[in-house]
C-alpha cells in the first residue's frame, strides 16, 4: 500500500490511541496516588486509634485498681497503679507522635497535662504512710483521671473516628468522580474513534474516487491507440484491486504491440539506411567509373593506336583513388574500428593534421592558423581516430574554399562550467556523460568560408547529408561518433561575422 495512505490512516488512529494511552496513564497515576495517600492517612489515623485505645485501657485500669483500693484499703492496689501509670507514658508519647492535626494536638496535650497533674498528685497521696483517705482519692479520680484525662482520650477517640469516616468519604467521592472520569473517557473516546473512522472511510473513498477518475482517464487514453477497455466502476477497494489488475493486463498488452511495433520500425529503418547506403554507394562509385569506362572504350575505338596516353592513365589513376577513398569511408561508417586508447598529446596531433594538408592549402590560397597552449594538452584516446577528425574538418573547410582564405584550430583547457550549455544545438550536440572529468579540452576549427546554411545546421551530422556534388555525406557523422565514443562532444555554430566553427569538447583524462 502506498506510503501516503497509510499515513492517513494511522496517523489519525496512533494520535487517538496515543491521546487515550495518555489519559489512560495520567488517570492511573492520579488513582495510585489517590489510593497511597487514602491509604496513609488511615494507616496513620488507625495508627493513632490504637495507640489511645491502650492508653484508654490503660488509665480504666488506674481507675478500677483505685476503685479496688477505695473497698479493701490494700496497698497493693496502688503499686499496681504506679506500675500502669509508668507503662502509660509509652502510648502517650506514640499518641503525641501520631498526632497530625492542630486539634489532635491539643488534645493530646490536655490529656498528658492532665496525665502529669494525676500522677504526680497520686504519687503523693501514695507516700503517706497512713492509708489515704477515700474522699481524697475519690476526688482525685473524679477531678484529675476521669475530666482530665479520660474525657480528652474519648474526644480523641471521637475525633480520630471522624476523621477515618471522612478519609472514606474522600474515597467514595474519588471513586464515584474516576468512575465518571473513566465513563466520559470512554464515551469520549468512542465518539473520538467513529469521528477518526468516519474521516479515514471519507478519505478513502475519496481516494478511490479519484483513482477511478484516473484510471478511466487512463483507459480512454488507451482507447485512442488500442481497443475500448472497459473498466468496471471502483467502489470499494476490492474493485480498485479488480481495476488496476485489469488496466494494467491491457498495458501489458500495449506495451507488447508497441515492442513489436518498434521492433518493425526499427527492421525498416535499418533497411532504409542499407538502401541508402546503397544508393549512396552506387552514386559514388559510378561518378569515378564513368571517365575511366569512357577513356578505355575510346582507346578500344582507336584501331591504330588503342594505347591510354600518360594523361590518361593519370586521369584513371586520379579517380581509382578516389574510389578507394571513397570505397574506405563506406567501410569505416558501416564497420567502425574499435578505439585503441593511448597517452597522446593533441597539439601534437593537431600540428601533424595541419602539416599533411599544408600543401593543398598553400596551392589554393587558404592560410591555416594554430592557437596552442605550450602545455600540449594530453589526453587518453585514440591517436588516429582523433587525426582522422582534425583531417576531414580541415580538408571539408579547404573544400568549400575554393577563392583563399584562411582556417584557424584552436586548443584550450577549461572548466565545463565555464561553457554555456546552449553554445551547442540541441540536435547537433552529443553531451559526455555525468561521470566526466570537471576539466575539458576545448577544440575548435574555424574557417571564414561561405558558410553553412541556417536552415541544414540541424542535418549537418545525420550520415549522407552533404552540401557538396561530390560529397558523401558521412565525414561528419563519422566524426561525431569518434568524439562520441571517447567521451565527447562535437557541434556546430554559425558565428555572426560569417564562416563556420565546429566545436569539440573532449574529457581531460590522461588514464582509466
Amino acid at each position: 500500500m502506498n506510503s501516503g495512505i497509510l499515513i492517513r490512516i494511522l496517523g489519525p488512529m496512533s494520535g487517538l490511541s496515543l491521546a487515550l494511552l495518555l489519559i489512560g496513564v495520567l488517570a492511573a497515576r492520579y488513582i495510585e496516588r489517590q489510593q497511597h495517600e487514602q491509604s496513609q492517612l488511615i494507616h496513620r489515623e488507625f495508627r493513632g486509634m490504637l495507640v489511645i485505645e491502650d492508653l484508654y485501657v490503660k488509665m480504666r485500669d488506674i481507675r478500677w485498681e483505685c476503685s479496688l483500693f477505695e473497698r479493701s484499703g490494700d496497698r497493693r492496689h496502688l503499686e499496681t497503679v504506679t506500675g500502669l501509670l509508668n507503662a502509660s507514658r509509652v502510648p502517650l508519647n506514640a499518641a503525641g507522635e501520631a498526632a497530625r492535626t492542630v486539634e489532635e494536638l491539643q488534645l493530646i496535650r490536655n490529656v498528658e497535662q492532665g496525665f502529669e497533674s494525676f500522677a504526680r498528685q497520686f504519687r503523693e497521696l501514695a507516700a503517706e504512710q497512713q492509708s489515704p483517705q477515700p474522699g481524697r482519692l475519690r476526688v482525685l479520680i473524679d477531678d484529675q483521671l476521669t475530666a482530665r484525662i479520660l474525657s480528652p482520650i474519648e474526644e480523641c477517640l471521637r475525633y480520630s473516628q471522624l476523621v477515618v469516616e471522612r478519609a472514606d468519604e474522600t474515597a467514595l467521592a474519588s471513586a464515584r468522580l474516576l468512575r465518571l472520569g473513566f465513563l466520559l473517557l470512554g464515551i469520549t473516546g468512542c465518539i473520538a474513534g467513529l469521528l477518526v473512522g468516519l474521516g479515514i472511510s471519507r478519505a478513502i473513498s475519496r481516494s478511490i474516487v479519484q483513482l477511478d477518475i484516473s484510471v478511466r482517464s487512463m483507459a480512454g487514453q488507451l482507447n485512442e491507440v488500442a481497443a475500448p477497455v472497459q473498466i468496471s466502476r471502483l467502489t470499494d477497494l476490492q474493485g480498485v484491486e479488480d481495476g488496476v489488475r485489469q488496466l494494467e493486463s491491457e498495458l501489458g498488452n500495449i506495451v507488447s504491440r508497441l515492442q513489436q511495433q518498434q521492433s518493425e520500425i526499427l527492421r525498416s529503418e535499418q533497411l532504409a539506411t542499407v538502401g541508402q547506403l546503397a544508393a549512396g554507394m552506387a552514386h559514388e562509385l559510378r561518378n569515378p567509373l564513368t571517365p575511366v569506362k569512357m577513356l578505355v572504350q575510346g582507346a578500344m575505338e582507336r584501331t591504330e593506336n588503342p594505347v591510354l596516353s600518360g594523361q590518361d592513365l593519370q586521369i584513371v589513376s586520379d579517380e581509382v583513388l578516389r574510389l578507394e577513398k571513397s570505397i574506405q569511408m563506406f567501410l569505416d561508417f558501416a564497420r567502425p574500428p574499435q578505439p585503441e586508447p593511448s597517452v597522446v598529446c593533441v597539439c601534437q596531433l593537431i600540428m601533424n593534421s595541419c602539416a599533411l594538408v599544408a600543401a593543398q592549402a598553400s596551392h589554393s590560397g587558404i592560410e591555416i592558423r594554430t592557437a596552442l597552449p605550450p602545455s600540449g594538452l594530453l589526453v587518453y584516446a585514440d591517436g588516429g581516430q582523433l587525426r582522422q577528425v582534425f583531417l576531414n574538418l580541415l580538408l571539408n573547410a579547404l573544400e568549400v574554399m575554393s577563392s583563399g582564405g584562411w582556417v584557424e584550430i584552436a586548443a584550450s583547457l577549461q572548466r565545463r562550467t565555464d561553457r554555456s550549455q546552449d553554445e551547442f544545438t540541441e540536435h547537433d550536440a552529443m553531451r559526455a556523460s555525468a561521470n566526466a572529468p570537471a576539466e575539458t579540452i576545448r577544440l575548435t576549427v574555424t574557417d571564414n568560408g561561405p558558410g553553412f546554411p541556417r536552415r541544414d545546421v540541424e542535418r549537418a551530422f545525420e550520415p549522407f547529408f552533404t552540401t557538396r556534388e561530390t560529397g558523401t555525406g558521412l565525414g561528419l557523422s563519422i566524426c561525431r561518433r569518434i568524439i562520441t565514443d571517447h567521451g565527447g562532444t562535437i557541434g556546430l555554430e554559425l558565428p555572426p561575422e560569417g564562416g563556420t566553427r565546429f566545436v569539440i569538447e573532449l574529457p581531460c583524462r590522461v588514464s582509466r
